[in-house]
């Protein structure tokens, strides 16, 4: 009988460390404005790896 293995469980994301993105300012005109970029490495998940 095989022995069955750990499914790998997902970790928090090197990228982003799990916070799934970041914000960036963007500025023009004397007006401050924030936006969300997802992470490109775990696309937006804050997960890598697991099944």
């Amino acid at each position: 009988m095989t022995e069955q293995q750990p499914k790998p469980q997902p970790q928090a994301c090197t990228g982003c460390s799990g916070a799934g993105g970041r914000t960036i300012d963007t500025s023009s005109g004397g007006i401050t404005r924030q936006h969300w970029v997802r992470c490109q490495a775990c696309g937006g998940t804050g997960k890598q790896g697991g099944i």
